[in-house]
């Protein structure tokens, strides 16, 4: 049985968030199709049939026709050839959720109890990531699962945190590369998930470079009251945006200070450069505050600008030969300070 949770669009976000490409034709298509009575689901850019951008969306009910399909398709063409988020020739596919649908809201995880689900998490719970069982229900923003899968002397019914849920985003990056050496930068928000990404990828034996631009500890935000749209308009290219464009930003921003207050970084046995913005970073961007959660060596630099400016074109050519010879230092000392972990082993790099 499927409980009925109708909710009006935008008044129960999406718990995740799209990377990359798919995450700019997000933002411009979930204003549209919201218009519409509708509810974004998930995009996904793929490159099948040349290149495929999959548009998955329903009604508050979670129903989706053809005809709903059709309608939103129609709205969404002439507003996507306008934008021209993708810089090549794609398929636009306009689809409903269908019977393996992705939970992404609250209220997913209360329509659809008693089904049975897949989790992956981006944080361990009980030291594993992956569950599968019987989805109880929701309580407040924690999913009860009843798993099907316990041992002798497990409890069934686990309780996870419904927002540290999150697509796979390094199964994404292997499409693009399949095997380490791996080197990730965050810049600000994006420092956090990249450190998460650079444990989940070193858990499974892989070699990670990491480099935080301005990236403060996620307990920093623990109940902090930011105006995003401030925070937004300070940034350099604010002035080319849109006042859609503008509110898509403060509404990713808003989102992403949900997922990440409640965040405990884990332990990163690799190196860190941390680069900072000399002239007015943000509060509680220390490097010396991550060095709990990094057991390599902990490198730092500057760059001549504010935080906002970090992202302007000469900034990011100064950081990109900061970054450049850090690298090359890092493998001429053939990772000193990398310590033995999980199947890891020191090793001089391959010859380039």
């Amino acid at each position: 049985m499927i409980e009925t949770v109708e909710t009006a669009p935008g008044a129960d976000p999406r718990l995740i968030i799209e990377p990359g490409l798919s995450a700019r034709v997000a933002g411009i298509v979930e204003p549209v199709i919201e218009g519409l009575g509708y509810r974004l689901v998930r995009v996904r850019v793929s490159g099948s049939d040349g290149c495929t951008v999959q548009v998955m969306a329903e009604r508050a009910d979670g129903t989706m026709t053809i005809e709903d399909c059709e309608i939103c398709s129609r709205a969404l063409s002439p507003v996507l050839d306008a934008d021209d988020p993708v810089d090549r020739a794609y398929r636009l596919e306009m689809s409903s959720p269908g019977i393996d649908r992705p939970l992404v809201r609250q209220s997913d995880f209360v329509r659809y109890a008693n089904n049975f689900v897949k989790i992956e998490m981006a944080v361990a719970v009980e030291g594993r990531k992956r569950f599968r069982g019987q989805l109880l229900g929701a309580e407040g923003n924690v999913a009860r699962i009843r798993r099907d899968d316990t041992a002798t002397g497990e409890t069934a019914d686990i309780m996870l945190p419904i927002q540290e849920m999150a697509e796979e985003y390094v199964e994404q990056l292997r499409t693009v590369q399949e095997s380490g050496p791996y080197h990730l930068l965050g810049y600000s928000f994006g420092g956090v998930i990249a450190q998460e990404m650079a444990v989940q990828l070193q858990d499974d034996g892989q070699e990670v470079v990491l480099v935080m631009m301005d990236t403060y500890l996620p307990s920093h935000l623990s109940g902090a009251e930011v105006d995003w749209r401030k925070v937004i308009l300070a940034e350099p290219l604010a002035a080319y945006f849109s006042e859609r464009e503008t509110l898509n930003a403060v509404r990713v921003a808003e989102h992403s200070q949900r997922i990440l207050q409640d965040h405990e970084p884990r332990e990163l046995y690799s190196s860190l450069l941390f680069i900072s913005a000399r002239d007015g970073g943000l509060e509680g961007t220390s490097p010396n505050m991550w060095k709990p959660f990094i057991s390599g060596h902990l490198s730092q630099s500057q760059l001549p600008c504010t935080h906002q400016e970090m992202v302007r074109t000469d900034m990011l050519s100064l950081a990109w030969r900061q970054i450049s010879e850090w690298i090359g230092a890092s493998e001429k000392r053939l990772w000193l300070g990398l310590r033995a972990h999980r199947g890891w082993c020191c090793r001089a790099p391959a010859g380039r």
